[in-house]
């Protein structure tokens, strides 16, 4: 591997944990009757632990094919936020998925074949009820106030009361655990009509 492709990473991308995918391009020959190309090679370097994970593909194979094999060597597990992007341009790569691997060399995507991925864990959500609606949050827990704000209707003289048993009211400054399941369930009432009969 070059040095300058590691140089070409943004520092986001070293944060993150990239790997470099590199095409290296078959040797012509000739046969006896024939032209003929041997297979490409793709070799797949971590940041990390500088691995190699080699496997062949022809110039009729189709890139989706790569990403997919690239998933199995490398026992990854594939998320929303993995992206597969040409080194040189910046050029995602999902949209030619369906090229083969010589298109993409003779319509100027991504000549030199080495691609960098990128994979970004989806952030965990935790999910809430408020008088029947569903809400969600990146935060493990909130305070009432800061459940009555994402809220948007939430009428700030009411109170927010956590489905329990029995059920109680959430002061604007007492933390609920949101980690939990099934999800919260709470309702607002009108101020000093909590518990009467």
């Amino acid at each position: 591997m070059e040095n300058n492709e590691s140089e070409n990473m943004s520092a986001s991308e070293k944060e993150a944990g990239i790997m470099v995918i590199i095409i290296e391009s078959g040797d012509a020959t000739e046969g006896e009757h024939h032209h003929q190309t041997h297979p490409h090679v793709v070799h797949i370097y971590s940041e990390v632990e500088e691995a190699d994970h080699a496997f062949r593909v022809k110039d009729s194979t189709l890139v989706d094919h790569v990403f997919r094999e690239f998933y199995r060597k490398t026992g990854l597990d594939k998320t929303g936020n993995d992206h597969f992007k040409c080194e040189a341009n910046g050029e995602d790569l999902a949209p030619l998925a369906a090229e083969t691997i010589s298109h993409l060399r003779s319509s100027g995507h991504c000549q030199h074949l080495v691609w960098i991925f990128r994979n970004q864990p989806r952030e965990k959500h935790y999910g809430f009820f408020v008088d029947g609606k569903h809400y969600e949050t990146t935060h493990s827990a909130l305070s009432g106030a800061q459940i009555k704000a994402l809220v948007p209707s939430f009428d700030a003289s009411y109170q927010l009361v956590l489905e329990a048993d029995p059920d109680k009211v959430i002061q604007d400054s007492e933390t609920v655990d949101l980690n939990v399941h099934p999800e919260r369930h709470f309702y607002s009432v009108p101020p000093a009509t909590f518990g009467r009969s």
